[in-house]
C-alpha cells in the first residue's frame, strides 16, 4: 500500500502495552480512540524490538556473524530513536499520555532497551519534519544493510523477509523526503503573535498518522524475523556444519595421500 494512501492511525505512548500483554484493554486506562492508536503502535514496536534481540542471540553461534549482530543492534537503537520521536509527538496531541507513561512504565523501568537506552529528550522539545525525516532516513540505512549482510549468507533464501524489508524502507525513505522537502518549506515558527504549542499543533496532527502506516510493516518484518530464526537460522547452521566436516574430511584424505606420498618416495630412494 502506497503511503499516501495510507490509515490515520496515531503512534503508541512511549512506556505502553508489552508485547507479552497484548490482551489489555486500552480502554480501561480512559484514553480516546485515538491514543488507544498509540497503543497499538507501541506494542508494535515492542514486539520487533524483542524479535530483533531473539534474532541476534540466535545468530551468535553462526560464523561470520558479527556484522550481522552489529547491524541488527544499530536498528534496534534507530527504532527506540524513532519511538522516542514519535512519543514526543503524540504526548502534544494527548496529554494523558504521561499518565499513561505513569500506569505502565515501572514493568520496563530498567529492563526493556527502549527504557533503558531511549534518547530521552526533553519534554518541552518539539519534534519537527526535519527531526522526524532525518530519524525515518537513519531506520531506512539500517535496516537495508542488515538486509544486504544478511543476503550474504548463501542459505538465506527468505523471500518473505526481502519483500518486507524493501517495501518497508522504500516507504521510511519516501516519508522521509516528504517530511524533509516540508520542513524546508514550511517553518511554522515565522507565524507572529501564535504560540509556539499551536504553531506546531497541524504539524503534530500530520506527523501523528504516520505509525499506523508502519503498523503493517512492523507487524510483518516482526513475523518474518521469528520465522527465520525458527527456520533459518537453523538451516544455515546445517550447511555451515556440513561444511566444515567437508573441509575435516578432505584435510585428513590430503593429509593421508602426503603420508603416503612420503612413504613411496622413501621407498623408491630406498
Amino acid at each position: 500500500m502506497h503511503p499516501s494512501e495510507g490509515r490515520a492511525i496515531p503512534l503508541a505512548h512511549e512506556q505502553g502495552l508489552s508485547a507479552q500483554d497484548p490482551q489489555r484493554s486500552d480502554q480501561n486506562f480512559g484514553v480516546n480512540s485515538e491514543a488507544e492508536g498509540f497503543v497499538k503502535f507501541d506494542r508494535q514496536i515492542k514486539a520487533l524490538d524483542k524479535s530483533l534481540q531473539g534474532f541476534i542471540n540466535a545468530m551468535r553461534p553462526i560464523g561470520s556473524s558479527d556484522d550481522l549482530i552489529s547491524s541488527a543492534s544499530s536498528l534496534r537503537t534507530r527504532l527506540v530513536d524513532l519511538h522516542s520521536g514519535f512519543r514526543r509527538n503524540a504526548a502534544r496531541l494527548f496529554p494523558e499520555l504521561e499518565r499513561l507513561d505513569a500506569i505502565k512504565e515501572m514493568p520496563w523501568r530498567g529492563a526493556h532497551p527502549l527504557s533503558r537506552h531511549r534518547a530521552n529528550p526533553s519534554p518541552d522539545a518539539v519534534m519537527t519534519p526535519t527531526i522526524l525525516g532525518n530519524l525515518l532516513n537513519n531506520c531506512a540505512q539500517e535496516l537495508i544493510w542488515l538486509l544486504q549482510l544478511l543476503n550474504e549468507f548463501p542459505e538465506f533464501t527468505d523471500d518473505v523477509m526481502n519483500t518486507s524489508s524493501l517495501n518497508f524502507y522504500d516507504d521510511l525513505r519516501y516519508w522521509a523526503s516528504c517530511l524533509l522537502d516540508y520542513g524546508v518549506v514550511k517553518n511554522p515558527v515565522s507565524i507572529v503573535g501564535l504560540p509556539q504549542d499551536e504553531q506546531y499543533r497541524p504539524i503534530n496532527r500530520h506527523i501523528n498518522h504516520l505509525p499506523g502506516e508502519m503498523g503493517d510493516y512492523l507487524t510483518e518484518l516482526n513475523a518474518a524475523l521469528i520465522m527465520f530464526v525458527d527456520v533459518g537460522v537453523p538451516a544455515i547452521r546445517t550447511a555451515q556444519d556440513r561444511a566444515t566436516t567437508r573441509l575435516q574430511n578432505l584435510s585428513t584424505v590430503a593429509t593421508f595421500l602426503s603420508a603416503v606420498t612420503g612413504a613411496t618416495l622413501q621407498y623408491s630412494y630406498a
